[in-house]
């Protein structure tokens, strides 16, 4: 899936000289995930790291199976989260200053989004960053667990207003 994400952002990686390396400890084999859905979140967090990365640097993306979870991580030397607005990062709309600054499309849903694929998944998604330095995002899937098929479930409730 990944791999596959990355061909459709290869004109903007190319554009921006950046090296990309992905690292898995076996061959991934079926996940009991909807594959719409995990596309989905692969996109919002390699295009995030191709935006905020600078041009020339490196985005590592890793995936490791165990006989229970897939543990993946895309990693990348970019601007970085502010520490005072990382609190902040998977809350619906948000995007952080230094990433309003930048030209790009982001509307601040991708990570809310992703988050809410990865719980409805059964898993988990948290980040590490260092403003300036780089961030990591990390999740982590059951290999077992079935999700609802794209439509057949909401995956962020509806709030009563």
């Amino acid at each position: 899936m990944e791999v596959m994400v990355l061909a459709e952002l290869d004109p903007l990686i190319q554009q921006k000289k950046l090296v990309v390396r992905i690292e898995a400890n076996q061959p991934i084999g079926r996940i009991h995930t909807d594959p719409q859905l995990m596309k989905i979140v692969w996109q919002n967090l390699i295009a995030n790291s191709i935006y905020y990365t600078p041009n020339g640097r490196r985005i590592t993306i890793s995936l490791k199976k165990d006989r229970s979870t897939l543990s993946c991580s895309v990693a990348d030397k970019g601007i970085g989260i502010p520490k005072h607005q990382q609190s902040n990062i998977f809350k619906k709309m948000f995007r952080a200053d230094n990433a309003i600054t930048m030209q790009t499309d982001g509307t601040g849903l991708g990570l809310y989004i992703s988050k809410s694929i990865i719980e409805k998944s059964g898993g988990k998604i948290w980040f590490e960053s260092t403003e300036g330095k780089g961030t990591v995002f990390h999740f982590v899937l059951p290999r077992t667990k079935k999700i609802h098929r794209s439509g057949s479930s909401p995956l962020i409730a509806e709030r009563p207003h």
